[in-house]
């Protein structure tokens, strides 16, 4: 079928070309001239590089490829086993003597040694140039030829001897007995590094591999040798070095095959024909031969024999001081007692090791061999662990000893680790449908629910559709296959044309899968169907096909060999995982986003991108592999039963480092099977668990096609339901879904309308009658003969910082103000109101539009209003400072930035003028109350600093001590009103005096007259109503044509102050644009004098108001402050 891959390409292309076609009646004409053309090349270019691929990849001669890949493989096991062995190497090794067993396992020398003459031998005799100091006391090389001539098998020697006999014996076969804790895995590991060290261009590689992982009776030597390969090593080509017995295996551990298997092991390995060097216990060999009464025909049979004691001594006393008498009595035991239970124990290079790091005098209370074992091997865990850690740890490595006992196998994978939980498949399942549901559950809710649905029928959908997307998840997970670990990596030699192939298939497969989501959507939105998802469905599957193939030449198997540690091979697979998600994220999220935030703004189309793309991430989970995944699931499960740590490769990488376990690349063992059966106890074994069968071709590819129709399915509906209700987020604003200036945006878990309007529309529901009064004025701005520029009303127009009537006043002061200045100036005022938010939380994409509007015809030249002092007041005050546009605050006094001027004075004055004018008992303390925001902070500091007195934070009522005779309050209105009701219901009305700063005190009716209140205000607009005389000089003229124009005098400071902001801005306008030499605004705001509703002032260098009146009352019983304040 690989003809697919060349006609597949052009079909996909044609049918690209096709739905471009029907779908772009509405593109422009340059797109139908180009878009075949393109596709042409596209499609030539594909086959052309893919071609290129197969040509380069297949010229190569299998001879070269073969050297190749056995030089890798040599490099890796020697990487492998110089990392491995470095510690046992760089000190003291003990040495490990062998020689020809004497146990009745040997086959007839002759077949051994094969016909072959004596002149034969000639090679060995230059490679055994040496003689051996100690052991034998002969030259090796006179046993040899003994043997050769005499047709024995007399053999001994050294570790170096064994490397150097295994190539030259006429099969190249031989097993290797030894007791437990021998070192018969670390002298094959030797063996293997010295066999590297020598190894000509055309010798076969060494290669170590356990036994414990064969799936004897199942699969055959050489196929499971490839498959080990394959796993381990990740290259493509090593496999074929079996076939063409380009390796010598060193195969360890025939013992720990189960006992019912090692008979016909043993009879495999010696039908195999492979050259190896096998290991195993010598008991246990001895056994299965008189089992069987056979032997492997052509091996030859060796045997690690004890260490001496003269080596014993050397080793126990290497390090200690000189006349150092503690191991005095141990040497004297081993030399008087050969055949005592401390000399059986000390034979081997595992018992001697653990000996050296215990008291000698506790070795001497033994007369037992196995208790006296049994009590070396229990110090382990307490000599790596000491104190209070070695219970935990203990229980930890029995629980994992015990687990690797189950699974019949001394290895530990990390990979494998979700065969340790109960029921593993169905666990998994579970743990990764849970991460599915959380995630699309996320999803939906920051997607499309919220905006059709109240809270609770959104939360209600969005865990519905959790739940649906858990469920297939997780079966998925449940039922897959198991997988070896995967790795990325970015090498470009040599793979160059395979990128590029892989790039252009996948942009043109991702192109047509894009298609077919495009029109799955268009038969969903019944509304449109038209071309939009059709094209945002082809633009989104070639990104997609474009990242996957990125991926797909990224991604190759782990080499668990070379890998540094298993964390490492953790960190790789985990590396590659994300990616994988990424892939399947990004392409959703990105197309989405773009597309949404086109219709309904760059918010939505922000968080609909997120959710989009985290629907993304749940397909990458559903698709697999499932490495990472499992292994998380698997550590959280244990962790949470207590029977691994929350850390566990932390954990595995210390014990590690303490020797209790050795690292074997990407895998762990216990330093010895001796000490893993010691803490695993008595649980039984079983055979090994090995991954089950690679399924077949027919079930694979049933399965890609059940995900790739989830995935259509799933995109299509999504994008065809997201298109017609972005569109109808729109409509909720009453707006065309198109409209760029109003959008609908999030706040929390509700959504409004923000954005700028010339007064045609109205956000906060409550002021139509003064949004059509400033709409008239802009009118007559631009439609009047003269020219007009634009200053807006940047503030939060829908309720909630500030209510309706608030919002209403102030937008009634700057159409007063506005009126004024267009009656009486050529150049005209366009004012915009500009919606950051009930919260201001929307401010960034209002500025946005602001700062380009300073940049087109009849520019944006000042900003007023700017709303509450709050982090995203000051936020915003600074993009607009960045981009040079002048603003003029209303009710904010604690902003500062460049070319920002404030009508409200800042904080410090008003508490200066509350000191002036305080009357009654001292404050006790200041209240600071939430949020804790730049005017709070401002405010209690200043209070602080003018009557220094102590403070209590963030309002916490029941901790307030007593009942004070006064009190200070730095806060909001709200925190204020919660005071008052909660002074009055624990000391009694009118007992407690509060002083604050206060704009608006409408709530102080006289059924919710509570305390007594001393307060500081920007203005006192019902105070200067009755008592004129004490009225700023502009109030009395402003009072009149707001109750002309309104019908109600002016109730609250917020028209007085959004007058006076306008009008400064104004005036400024006036006297910088209108002369022959025109100065900036800000330039003219520095020195323009301001007649305002709240007094006459002007500006400091600063921006704050200067010879500004700060009325100061007393509620209740309030009278007009008639020598009021003046701020400096």
């Amino acid at each position: 079928m690989a003809w697919l891959s060349w006609v597949v390409p052009p079909l996909l292309a044609v049918v690209v070309g096709l739905e471009t076609n029907a779908a772009s009646e509405k593109l422009p004409s340059w797109v139908h001239v180009s878009a075949w053309p393109v596709l042409g090349v596209l499609t030539v270019l594909s086959i052309a590089v893919e071609f290129a691929r197969r040509r380069k990849r297949d010229g190569r001669s299998d001879e070269a490829r073969l050297s190749d890949a056995a030089n890798a493989l040599a490099a890796a096991v020697a990487s492998q086993w110089s990392r491995e062995l470095s510690g046992l190497l760089a000190g003291r090794a003990l040495p490990q003597p062998w020689s020809t067993t004497g146990r009745p396992v040997l086959p007839p020398a002759e077949d051994v040694l094969g016909p072959a003459p004596v002149e034969a031998w000639g090679g060995l005799r230059r490679l055994f140039r040496r003689v051996r100091a100690g052991g034998s006391g002969a030259p090796v090389i006179d046993v040899l030829r003994r043997a050769a001539i005499r047709g024995d098998l007399d053999f001994h020697g050294d570790v170096d001897d064994l490397a150097a006999l295994l190539p030259r014996l006429p099969h190249r076969q031989v097993i290797l007995l030894g007791e437990p804790g021998a070192g018969k895995s670390v002298l094959a590991g030797r063996i293997a590094l010295a066999l590297c060290g020598k190894r000509a261009e055309d010798d076969p590689v060494p290669v170590l591999l356990p036994l414990s992982s064969w799936r004897v009776g199942e699969e055959s030597v050489r196929d499971w040798i490839k498959r080990r390969l394959r796993a381990d090593y990740a290259s493509p080509d090593v496999e074929r070095l079996v076939d063409a017995d380009r390796l010598f295996a060193l195969l360890d551990g025939v013992d720990e095959l189960p006992p019912g298997l090692r008979i016909e092991a043993i009879r495999l390995l010696g039908a195999s024909g492979l050259a190896m060097l096998v290991t195993t216990r010598g008991r246990e060999y001895t056994d299965a031969v008189r089992t069987s009464r056979s032997v492997p025909a052509k091996a030859l049979v060796v045997e690690l024999r004890p260490i001496g004691g003269a080596d014993v001594e050397k080793y126990l006393s290497a390090g200690l001081v000189d006349g150092d008498p503690r191991w005095v009595p141990v040497f004297k035991r081993l030399r008087d007692q050969p055949d005592g239970a401390l000399r059986q124990v000390l034979r081997t290079p595992l018992m001697i090791d653990l000996a050296r790091d215990r008291d000698p005098d506790d070795l001497l209370g033994f007369t037992d061999a196995e208790r006296l074992e049994e009590f070396l091997l229990d110090g382990v865990v307490p000599a790596a662990y000491p104190g209070d850690r070695k219970d935990k740890a203990g229980r930890r490595l029995e629980f994992l000893a015990g687990h690797l006992r189950s699974q019949g196998t001394f290895e530990f994978a990390w990979w494998k680790l979700h065969r340790a939980l109960p029921s593993p498949s169905r666990t998994v399942g579970i743990g990764i449908g849970l991460m599915a549901a959380a995630l699309t559950s996320v999803a939906v809710w920051l997607m499309v629910l919220p905006t059709v649905a109240g809270a609770g029928e959104a939360v209600a959908l969005s865990l519905a559709v959790g739940c649906v997307a858990g469920l297939i998840v997780g079966s998925l997970a449940s039922a897959s296959e198991d997988h070896e670990p995967r790795r990325i990596t970015t090498r470009m030699r040599g793979r160059r044309l395979d990128l590029a192939a892989r790039l252009g298939a996948g942009a043109m497969r991702g192109t047509a899968l894009g298609v077919v989501i495009g029109v799955v959507a268009g038969v969903v939105d019944t509304a449109d169907l038209t071309g939009p998802a059709l094209l945002m469905g082809a633009a989104s599957g070639a990104v997609f096909g474009v990242a996957y193939g990125l991926v797909g030449w990224l991604e190759t198997p782990a080499d668990l060999v070379r890998a540094a540690s298993p964390a490492a091979s953790l960190r790789e697979d985990r590396t590659t995982k994300l990616v994988r998600l990424a892939v399947f994220g990004l392409p959703f999220g990105l197309s989405a986003g773009l597309v949404l935030g086109l219709v309904a703004g760059p918010r939505v189309g922000l968080l609909d991108g997120i959710g989009a793309g985290l629907l993304g991430v749940v397909v990458g989970l559903a698709r697999g592999p499932h490495v990472w995944t499992r292994f998380v699931v698997a550590r959280v499960v244990l962790a949470l039963r207590g029977e691994l740590p929350w850390r566990l490769m932390a954990f595995l990488g210390e014990a590690h480092r303490l020797c209790v376990l050795r690292a074997n690349g990407g895998v762990y063992r216990f330093r010895h099977n001796l000490l893993q059966d010691r803490l695993a106890g008595g649980l039984p074994r079983k055979k090994a668990a090995e991954p089950v069968p690679a399924r077949s071709p027919a079930r694979s590819r049933t399965r890609r096609a059940v995900t790739l129709t989830l995935i259509v399915l799933f995109s299509g509906t999504g994008l065809g339901i997201g298109l017609p209700v972005a569109g109808g987020l729109q409509a909720k604003c009453g707006l065309t879904p198109f409209d760029r200036d109003i959008r609908y945006l999030r706040g929390g878990f509700t959504y409004e309308c923000v954005g700028v309007t010339d007064g045609a529309y109205d956000f906060s529901g409550d002021g139509t009658g003064i949004s059509k009064l400033i709409e008239s004025q802009n009118t007559a701005a631009v439609t009047g003969s003269g020219s007009y520029v634009r200053v807006a009303v940047l503030a939060p127009l829908a309720p909630r910082t500030f209510d309706s009537r608030q919002i209403r006043h102030a937008l009634r002061g700057v159409y007063l103000a506005q009126r004024r200045y267009n009656a009486s100036h050529s150049l005209k005022v366009k004012v915009l109101l500009a919606n950051e938010g009930s919260t201001q939380a929307h401010w960034a994409p209002v500025v946005d539009q602001l700062v380009r509007m300073s940049r087109e015809e009849h520019p944006l030249v000042a900003v007023v209003g700017l709303g509450a002092s709050t982090r995203n007041s000051v936020a915003s005050t600074r993009t607009l400072a960045a981009h040079g546009i002048p603003m003029v605050a209303a009710t904010a006094s604690e902003l500062r930035a460049d070319g920002l001027f404030q009508v409200t004075p800042p904080s410090s004055e008003f508490a200066a003028a509350l000191r002036r004018s305080w009357t009654g008992p001292a404050p006790e303390y200041v209240l600071t109350d939430e949020p804790s925001d730049g005017y709070v902070e401002s405010l209690r500091k200043e209070f602080v600093s003018a009557w220094g007195v102590p403070e209590i934070r963030n309002g916490e009522r029941r901790d307030l001590p007593g009942c004070p005779a006064a009190m200070l309050y730095a806060g909001r209105r709200e925190g204020l009103i919660r005071l008052d009701d909660h002074f009055a219901a624990k000391c009694g009305l009118g007992s407690v005096t509060i002083g604050s700063v206060v704009t608006d005190l409408s709530w102080r009716t006289p059924d919710r007259t509570r305390s007594r209140l001393i307060y500081a205000t920007p203005a006192d607009p019902s105070g200067w109503s009755k008592a004129p005389e004490s009225a700023p000089p502009g109030f009395g003229d402003f009072s009149k044509e707001y109750s002309g124009q309104f019908g109600e005098p002016p109730g609250d400071v917020f028209a007085l102050l959004h007058h006076d902001a306008a009008e400064a801005a104004f005036a400024a306008i006036g006297a910088a644009l209108g002369e022959k030499t025109p100065k900036t605004i800000a330039e003219v705001l520095r020195t323009v004098g301001v007649n305002g509703a709240t007094g006459t002032f002007s500006f400091n260098r600063n921006g704050t108001p200067a010879r500004k009146p700060i009325p100061v009352l007393t509620e209740p019983g309030r009278a007009p402050d008639r020598h009021p304040y003046l701020t400096r």
